[in-house]
């Protein structure tokens, strides 16, 4: 036999309990009226009474389990919505300490922003090319070596003092001391070779195997470019300078930083613009010239203390912007300017602190970070709109963003940049690590 299922009937709401109860109040009222008097027997209003109570009473009473129960629906939907919030909130912090962590101790993004390689090797590490060959010193040898280790080519030098720079597909190796300037492309052919017979006292390698030369006799100093051949189609610019401080050069505009010197003391400081080997004009400042660049727009960036001028070419101040704490390193990219701050004054905590601020070439600051005191290496890494810092035991790359990346190192290494910035070489005892600034592959 089938068994009747029970039917559940949908629960009266609280407006509907009230209505029923008005109509008994009403039905109640209507059997008064009937009776003698417009009143109920004595035993009728004592039972409609206890059974409904007053209209108002009944009403009140509705109303009040009403608020109660709309109370108590508000407080529970108050606890159900304060739990995922607590809840998101403590994700939230701890999402937040966790970024903390990884900024402070340079683990943030550094997997994928950089790559590694060991090369077993005892040589003297030297450079690094654009390509991410080491290049290193064994005695006269220059060495070239790829990434994994393997030898690829070497070049004797003349002397054991030989240095490198890199840029594009040349090398240039030059020794100052014994005035030796040799020009290689990244196969370790030799493109052009020179000894001087004057002073040799600044180089630069520039784009497409250009170089450019400070040549020295007693106070007469000349400014000499040559291409990847070895030839000057140009005449060498020569003034009576006793003592550069500071060179810079762009696409035939040259800036030159010029001492006067009485014994000891500096008696005058200029700053000189040079247009085809022509100068075009001379400025001086009350405080000292520290140092200047040249931009690709021909602009010179000049540094006094804690003051950078623009001047154009015309020797025209373009702008000038004071900062409060003193420069002490600069370097310039095609778009930004970045500088290195000192802390004026005495700082009784810590002492003096580091600054890296960021300027755009209209010398608008577009950001400024604390930096950890006195980098040994301070260079623009235009692969992440930063700057590289080398400290006693690691390199930091520091951008808008805070410290992007950090490679820990052991004391006293050694390291070496390539010419474009996308790759140091690292070197402690019996080894070297090539480290890939950015995502491109080789």
């Amino acid at each position: 036999m089938r068994r009747k299922e029970k039917i559940k009937l949908p629960e009266e709401t609280l407006e509907e309990k009230i209505r029923k109860e008005e109509e008994r109040m009403e039905n109640s009222r209507r059997e008064a009226e009937k009776a003698p008097d417009g009143k109920l027997p004595e035993e009728a209003e004592e039972t409609a009474k206890s059974r409904f109570g007053t209209k108002n009473n009944i009403v009140e009473k509705l109303r009040e389990k009403i608020e109660e129960r709309s109370e108590t629906r508000w407080e529970r939907k108050k606890e159900q919505e304060q739990k995922p919030r607590i809840i998101r909130y403590l994700l939230l912090l701890i999402l937040a300490a966790v970024i903390f962590y990884l900024q402070v101790t340079g683990h943030l993004f550094s997997f994928n922003l950089y790559e590694e390689t060991v090369v077993n090797t005892d040589n003297v590490i030297l450079g690094v090319t654009d390509e991410g060959d080491i290049l290193s010193k064994q005695g006269y040898q220059l060495v070239a070596s790829d990434p994994n280790g393997e030898q690829l080519w070497q070049y004797e030098f003349d002397t054991d003092k030989f240095q490198v720079m890199t840029k594009e597909n040349y090398i240039l190796l030059y020794d100052l001391e014994n005035r030796y300037i040799k020009l290689l492309d990244n196969s370790g052919k030799l493109m052009w070779q020179n000894r001087f017979s004057r002073e040799l006292n600044f180089v630069k390698l520039l784009e497409d195997g250009n170089s450019v030369l400070c040549l020295r006799e007693g106070n007469i100093q000349s400014l000499a470019v040559y291409d990847k051949n070895g030839s000057t189609s140009r005449k060498e610019f020569t003034a009576d300078y006793p003592n550069i401080i500071s060179a810079d050069y762009q696409k035939n505009n040259a800036s030159l930083l010029v001492q006067m010197m009485d014994e000891k003391e500096i008696i005058e400081n200029k700053l000189n613009y040079i247009k085809d080997n022509n100068l075009q004009w001379t400025v001086s400042e009350e405080d000292l010239y520290l140092m200047a660049k040249i931009t690709s727009g021909n602009y010179i960036l000049a540094v006094t203390d804690n003051v950078v001028t623009c001047y154009g070419v015309k020797g025209e101040e373009v702008w000038r912007q004071e900062l409060e704490d003193s420069i002490v390193n600069m370097d310039l990219s095609r778009e930004n300017l970045a500088l290195l701050t000192e802390e004026s004054g005495d700082s009784l905590i810590g002492g003096r602190k580091n600054k890296v601020i960021f300027m755009d070439l209209s010398g608008n600051v577009t950001f400024e970070t604390t930096v950890k005191k006195d980098p040994q290496l301070f260079v623009i890494n235009e692969n992440s709109d930063g700057v590289l810092l080398k400290y006693d035991r690691e390199i930091q790359n520091v951008t808008k963003n805070g410290t992007e990346f950090n490679i820990k190192l052991k004391s006293g290494i050694t390291i070496s940049l390539s010419g474009n910035r996308r790759y140091i070489v690292a070197k402690e005892s019996g080894k070297a690590t090539l480290y890939t600034l950015d995502k491109e592959k080789k």
